[in-house]
């Protein structure tokens, strides 16, 4: 082996007058490298420095320059990059509400809510778009430097808000449609029914094409959320996982959907089958269960998309007197029996549920008449009266009267049940409600040729179905399901937590129950383990009077709770002429029904007084205890035809708990109270942190 000290240079050798080579490949590579060294490995300071080439000033300026430029384009990149991806966080968690609300509102198939809300959100993502584009688009260089198959944080928070975007449209693409051909015009009411049917069956065969087109994007924006978002800081993280599950929701929302058009079809005869249903008109001025006395109905017939007929009872007496002279008639329900005699369609809605009410006013029509029905619609005078105010009063010369929606309550009243009957001649004929049936197609007529009005028609018509006022039920099960969604079913709702729905029942009350302000006291006292102890207190208000049609307010409460619920006792505290229970024992009944816990009792008013009842009951797990939040969920329902009512909540929580998503509590009692006026289906949620944590 070579010692390093046997390395020697070699001997450098002149070239005098060599012709340059073409290529300096070829020249001898020791007339390419000259090496001088004492050792045979280093080169003397003096000879680098004499060797080396140097640059010119200029030359050296510019490099300097070129490199402070990068350095500065590097750092301004970094802090753009930096400021988008603040800004599309900022973006992203302003949205999380949005978000959070439409996914909500299409788990539960609420139609109405999305359609609401949709123009607000596909808003507020163009905003957000408009607002990344403003920082450029170089986020997604990111991608090119990321490892292969990787893709920056910064680009899946912009795929974020472009998907979440895609997804709004999905939901906006599918209520557009063609308005020039909303509004019907010529011909009587009834020829402008059908052309707004027309319309609907046009709509209807492009809803098809349309749910197709949102599916597909939909699925899109899904696959552009297929990634993890445990990379995350907490507030992106929950931001996208609200995101993704929104894509979620979404995909099966938009799956479920496509079967709607052919239902459609189903409900309206399109596809050739006759369909027929009962409308019934009812008096929630006598308040019943299912949203009033059923004083009269009408039976429309629909083939081909088209109303063949309306068909307007008069007397709702005439069908339930035959059907109880021939020995038919069932027993009510073990709370009505002894009130309620003679059971029969007119009495049929006794049931909080309005599903189960319609299920039996169907029944008893085909009794009595030996018609089946495919569906049950229902409107109140409140509804009737509202849209009276709005299209202007009704002249009905024949009975040299001008019907508005002030008197229509007191004097069609008057008219149905007096007024008739001073005439004799009308007594062999024996239709009260003529009146009606002879108002029905001037209200329409105004209802269909108003043109100045259409949009708050329709907004007043979306605001009863909120309230209870319009509720409908279809043998079709998914239509059903679709009214259930914007709650026009009527239904008792099955919920997880505290429950409250109070249904009344006007029996022999006169017309009473518009004039009985409602007010209802809920305390709640939560302990450590989150059992809780409640009592509930029911005031009623009598604001009328003696004079008829008014009079004392008769009526039969019934509570609906959770099923845990463990009903210690009701006191009756106030009222005039309280009644037992049908057993004529207890002064109340307990039961269950429609997966509740249930207790009725009568509560009377006389006008000008106040009544007062105290329901008493224990709960099991009122609070649900998580790791770091304790949550306490209550569900208000609004009975069918009611009007609103003033809800207060005391709620009493332990001393080691404070809240973190209320403003109005003690902090020294530690006590919550909240106030509402409930006008429709309502819930909310009180949160809670333990001390330490």
């Amino acid at each position: 082996m070579r010692k390093i000290q046997d390395i020697r240079p070699p001997k450098k050798r002149l070239v005098k007058n060599q012709p340059e080579k073409e290529n300096y490949l070829e020249q001898d590579e020791e007339s390419i490298i000259s090496v001088k060294s004492d050792i045979g490995l280093f080169t003397p300071l003096e000879t680098e420095q004499k060797d080396r080439v140097k640059l010119p000033k200029n030359a050296l300026r510019g490099v300097t320059i070129f490199f402070l430029f990068a350095f500065i384009m590097a750092v301004f990149f970094v802090f753009s990059l930096l400021r988008a991806k603040q800004s599309i966080t900022y973006e992203v968690g302003k949205l999380q509400k949005g978000f959070e609300n439409l996914a909500a509102a299409a788990s539960s198939k609420d139609l109405l809510e999305i359609e609401s809300s949709i123009d607000e959100i596909d808003k507020s993502t163009q905003k957000a778009l408009v607002s990344l584009q403003s920082v450029g688009q170089d986020v997604y260089v990111l991608d090119l430097i990321a490892p292969r198959g990787k893709v920056s944080k910064t680009t899946k928070l912009t795929n974020s808000v472009r998907s979440a975007h895609t997804i709004t449209y999905a939901y906006k693409n599918l209520f557009q449609f063609d308005q020039s051909k909303n509004s019907a015009s010529g011909g009587d009411w009834a020829s402008k029914v059908n052309q707004m049917l027309g319309n609907i069956k046009e709509k209807n065969s492009e809803l098809g094409q349309k749910i197709l087109y949102s599916s597909f994007i939909t699925e899109l924006s899904k696959s552009q959320l297929d990634f993890s978002s445990g990379e995350f800081e907490d507030d992106e993280r929950q931001s996208i996982e609200k995101i993704q599950s929104l894509a979620n929701l979404s995909s099966d929302f938009f799956r479920y959907f496509k079967t709607v058009p052919e239902n459609v079809e189903s409900i309206l005869g399109i596809d050739g089958a006759e369909k027929s249903y009962l409308i019934l008109f009812q008096n929630n001025a006598e308040i019943r269960p299912g949203g009033g006395f059923i004083g009269s109905f009408a039976r429309v017939d629909f083939k081909d998309g088209e109303m063949q007929k309306l068909d307007f009872e008069k007397n709702i007496y005439t069908l339930d007197k035959a059907f109880v002279a021939s020995g038919k008639a069932p027993e009510p329900p073990f709370e009505y029996q002894g009130f309620i005699t003679n059971w029969a369609m007119r009495d049929s809605n006794v049931f909080a549920d309005f599903e189960e009410s319609a299920k039996k006013v169907s029944w008893f029509y085909k009794e009595e008449s030996g018609k089946d029905v495919d569906g049950v619609l229902a409107i109140d005078t409140t509804l009737f009266r509202r849209l009276l105010d709005i299209v202007g009063p009704i002249e009905m010369s024949e009975y040299n009267m001008t019907v508005t929606a002030d008197n229509f309550l007191r004097d069609v009243q008057y008219q149905v049940e007096i007024g008739y009957f001073k005439n004799k001649d009308n007594w062999s004929e024996n239709q009260p409600k003529k009146i009606l049936s002879d108002m029905l197609p001037i209200f329409m007529g105004k209802i269909f040729s108003d043109k100045n009005h259409q949009e708050e028609l329709f907004e007043e018509l979306i605001k009863s179905i909120r309230e209870k006022h319009f509720i409908a039920y279809f043998e079709n099960s998914k239509i059903q399901d679709l009214i259930s969604g914007i709650d026009m079913a009527g239904k008792i709702k099955n919920t997880s937590g505290d429950y409250l729905l109070i249904s009344d029942a006007n029996i022999g009350g006169l017309k009473s129950s518009l004039n009985i302000e409602q007010n209802y006291q809920h305390n709640v006292a939560i302990d450590l383990q989150g059992n809780a102890e409640e009592k509930l207190t029911i005031i009623k208000k009598h604001n009328g009077s003696y004079e008829w049609p008014d009079g004392e307010n008769k009526n039969y409460v019934k509570v609906f709770l959770p099923l845990s619920a463990d009903i210690k006792k009701v006191d009756l505290i106030s009222g005039n002429n309280i009644q037992k229970s049908a057993d004529g024992q207890a002064e109340y009944f307990k039961s269950s029904e429609f997966g509740k816990s249930v207790v009725g009792f009568w509560q009377n008013t006389l006008p000008g007084g106040e009544s007062r009842s105290d329901v008493y009951y224990t709960r099991t797990e009122a609070a649900r205890l998580g790791e770091e939040v304790v949550t306490y969920n209550i569900s208000l329902q609004k009975q069918p035809g009611a009007e609103p009512f003033n809800y207060n909540l005391n709620l009493q929580y332990p001393d080691n708990w404070r809240p973190i998503n209320v403003e109005n509590y003690d902090e020294n009692q530690h006590n919550i109270t909240l106030n509402f006026t409930i006008k429709e289906d309502t819930s909310f949620s009180v949160k809670f942190v333990r001390s330490g944590t």
